[in-house]
């Protein structure tokens, strides 16, 4: 299972790439002049192939270590992309969705999400905060919305929705969505919970 955390909207969301996880495609010679090291079996390659090496500029553990360490990480280390078609567990009925990749929750990226919100709301009426957990095994989630006006999305709010749990007890809200009977008597009392957020302009 894996956790998600999605915008949605009727206006389009602007693509925000995280600054620290750019790639690039480039020949060997580009690569030894960028100064990477690189494998011996590559001397055999072409070295003006184009699209040869793939380069990060940046290691994929290294702000995970960081946090770990009790850094609060870089606050510009998110990414807003647009959702991928193939989830299945998607429940907003608006057109434009992406999803917010941060890793982990920090007040700094937090603040940044908030102002990308603020600025998308000059141009749409209200924006959903999504939070759920892919592949729970349940066919019939619990959808908890809450509407909040724009100056009430704090930092803790995020965090908080950041946090949300997989499984719900005591809720009354829930949708069936359209599964077929056996496999709905199959899964029983099992039902998993979406979070959302919907977030009005002022």
């Amino acid at each position: 299972m894996s956790h998600l955390i999605y915008l949605a909207s009727d206006c389009p969301l602007e693509k925000v790439e995280n600054a620290h996880y750019q790639t690039k495609l480039l020949s060997v010679n580009e690569a030894e002049s960028a100064g990477i090291r690189l494998p011996d079996w590559l001397d055999g390659v072409d070295r003006d192939k184009p699209d040869t090496v793939l380069w990060q500029d940046k290691d994929p553990f290294e702000e995970w270590q960081r946090e770990e360490n009790g850094g609060d990480g870089y606050d510009d280390d998110y990414s807003i992309l647009k959702l991928s078609d193939s989830v299945w567990e998607i429940k907003t009925e608006k057109k434009y969705q992406a999803e917010v990749a941060w890793g982990r929750y920090s007040e700094g990226r937090a603040r940044n999400i908030i102002a990308y919100i603020q600025k998308h709301l000059e141009q749409a009426e209200e924006l959903e905060i999504w939070s759920l957990w892919l592949g729970d095994g349940c066919g019939r989630p619990r959808v908890r919305k809450e509407q909040i006006a724009l100056d009430a999305l704090t930092p803790e709010r995020l965090e908080k929705l950041a946090a949300a749990p997989l499984f719900e007890k005591g809720s009354t809200e829930y949708r069936i969505e359209g599964l077929p009977s056996d496999i709905l008597q199959e899964l029983g009392d099992c039902e998993g919970a979406q979070y959302c957020l919907v977030v009005a302009k002022e």
